[in-house]
């Protein structure tokens, strides 16, 4: 049966979000980062207590002087890295302690009255800093009130302890690390199966559809109906089929009608003089005959030709006064006469059809020259369109070879050896090589459009 796509990825969905269900199972039944963070402030908080209770009980005793042994004793107990007891001002005060220099934690601590845990878990030996302030009270048979100048709710003192984090950061990377790879794991499976699936019953069968599908325009011909398992993509080739039959039709017509279109807009030029009347259609001939044997395609050829009849065609934009001037020009006039380079290709350039795209490349730069020396840009080289280099030596040919209003024509030999010794300098050396094997062919057509 024929499935949708829509089928089958809400099958491999379900795969996913099952998949995606019990790997957030696994890393919450796991995630032991903050129930690390948690015990470890349970154990300083712990410690905190008993030295606070230590301490008290040494102060009633009146042995305080002793109580770093003591303090000794509990960091040695519990592996604690350090241990210290940072008291207040007042109490620094009332027994004659030297001030001590409090850190930007420690004074936060006395300020906020509220216990502080920093993490360095990022390091090779982690540790947190736990500090807990110790609180005034009277509650209790150790009245600490009994003993300072202080009052109920008071910090008389932090306790800063800083624990060995290793061992919970250790556990947690173990369990996480498993999560990963366990989640990886899923992921390449996933990603795998989705990938091979998709690229099996879609992919493969869509690009098949598209290479037929070139290859019915190109040949001219209509698409080949196939069946395929994915319903969308059978339907797809229904429709294909139905409208390459139907496209035919009217790409012959389109075709047939921009081609009279481009000779009539190249005669529309022309007509402005009489001496070029044949030019067009000449022009447009020989560049036909010399693209085909530089072994363009079959509609590449087709296009030059029609788009080099509209090499001239800016010169729609140049006054009748000067086009027909009988003698030579003024450096202004020529000034202007070469502006129909950039007006051509400003009345082409505005469509994406291949043909009009050629046809403005070659309006613009089929006076450039293959030594950089032309206009209206100077291009040298290969940077002069391929299309423009063979328009600009048969434009070159034909304006020679026939008479003008300003000068006479040239013979059939002679114009031949003009573009022989421009080799290389005015035009491309492989058009010119092209173009002198194909003398014959062009003294025909030439003979035809006289």
């Amino acid at each position: 049966m024929n499935r949708s796509i829509k089928d089958l990825l809400q099958e491999k969905f379900t795969y996913l979000f099952v998949g995606t269900a019990i790997a957030i199972t696994i890393v919450v039944g796991f995630s032991f980062r903050e129930l690390s963070k948690i015990s470890v402030e349970n154990e300083a908080n712990s410690i905190a207590e008993a030295v606070k209770a230590g301490l008290t009980s040494h102060m009633k005793a009146g042995i305080m002087d002793k109580k770093h042994y003591f303090l000794n004793e509990v960091a040695t107990l519990y592996n604690v890295k350090s241990l210290k007891v940072i008291p207040s001002y007042e109490i620094s005060q009332q027994y004659n302690q030297e001030k001590q220099t409090l850190d930007i934690e420690q004074k936060s601590v006395f300020l906020q009255k509220k216990s502080l845990y920093r993490f360095n878990a990022i390091t090779v030996n982690p540790t947190v800093r736990a500090l807990v302030p110790y609180m005034a009270t009277s509650e209790g048979s150790l009245n600490c009130l009994s003993c300072h100048n202080s009052q109920k709710g008071e910090v008389l003192g932090v306790v800063d302890i800083v624990l060995d984090f290793e061992g919970y950061r250790n556990t947690t990377l173990i369990y996480m690390g498993t999560v990963i790879f366990i989640l990886i794991g899923f992921l390449i499976y996933l990603t795998k199966s989705t990938s091979n699936l998709i690229d099996k019953k879609f992919l493969s069968p869509l690009k098949r559809i598209m290479k037929a599908g070139g290859n019915a325009y190109r040949k001219n011909r209509t698409l080949t109906r196939r069946n395929y398992d994915i319903l969308e993509l059978d339907e797809l080739s229904e429709e294909l089929y139905g409208f390459t039959k139907e496209i035919l039709v009217r790409k012959e017509d389109l075709e047939s009608t921009l081609n009279e279109t481009a000779i009539i807009i190249g005669r529309i030029e022309s007509y402005r003089s009489e001496e070029t009347r044949e030019h067009t259609r000449r022009v447009s001939e020989y560049a036909q005959l010399l693209a085909k044997k530089l072994g363009f395609s079959p509609q590449k050829v087709k296009d030059i030709g029609n788009a080099a009849a509209l090499h001239d065609v800016g010169k729609l934009g140049i006054p009748r006064e000067i086009l027909h001037k009988r003698g030579p020009l003024t450096d202004e006039e020529f000034e202007i006469i070469k502006k129909h380079s950039e007006i051509g290709y400003d009345m082409l350039v505005h469509s994406s059809s291949g043909f009009l795209v050629t046809a403005a490349a070659i309006a613009l730069q089929h006076h450039e020259k293959y030594d950089g020396t032309g206009y209206p840009f100077g291009l040298k080289g290969e940077n002069i369109s391929e299309e423009a280099r063979i328009v600009a030596a048969i434009d070159v040919f034909d304006a020679v070879s026939n008479q003008r209003a300003y000068k006479d024509a040239w013979t059939f030999e002679e114009s031949v050896d003009l573009i022989r010794e421009g080799r290389g300098t005015h035009f491309d050396p492989q058009v010119v090589d092209v173009f002198l094997d194909s003398v014959d062919e062009i003294r025909t057509i030439k003979e035809k459009h006289s």
